[in-house]
């Protein structure tokens, strides 16, 4: 089941939320819930997203593969700087790039410049970005 994300704000210790979000509410009468409460992160924009697809992507696969496989180089970059094992089970856990925030997105960035500087390449900033 998908769990929605409902907007709200808190003034003088009250939650305060839109009508979707009593509604759904009402859905769940009389069951067993918990409820979670995070500052609302900014989530990545079409831009930064245009970057890493494009220049950043495109730059390591044709460098390092030259294959065009752009969906593998995405996976791997992802699994490098976006991954962690479950110290119980060893399991690796690849975070997914469409749940980072703007600061996560920006940090994951970075990482992949630094690789591709290490790696001997450079992979220019966005603002060095003409696409």
């Amino acid at each position: 089941m998908i769990t929605p994300v409902f907007p709200c704000t808190v003034e003088k210790g009250v939650l305060r939320a839109g009508v979707e979000y009593y509604r759904w509410l009402q859905k769940l009468e009389g069951g067993d819930l918990e409820t979670i409460v995070r500052k609302k992160r900014r989530q990545r924009s079409l831009p930064q997203n245009k970057y890493f697809h494009g220049p950043v992507v495109r730059i390591f696969t044709d460098t390092l593969w030259g294959d065009g496989d752009y969906d593998g180089m995405k996976r791997a970059l992802c699994e490098k700087f976006l991954s962690t094992v479950d110290e119980r089970t060893g399991l690796k856990r690849i975070k997914s790039t469409t749940g980072l925030s703007t600061v996560e997105w920006e940090l994951f960035m970075r990482q992949c410049r630094k690789f591709g500087d290490e790696l001997g390449f450079y992979v220019p900033a966005p603002n060095e970005c003409t696409e």
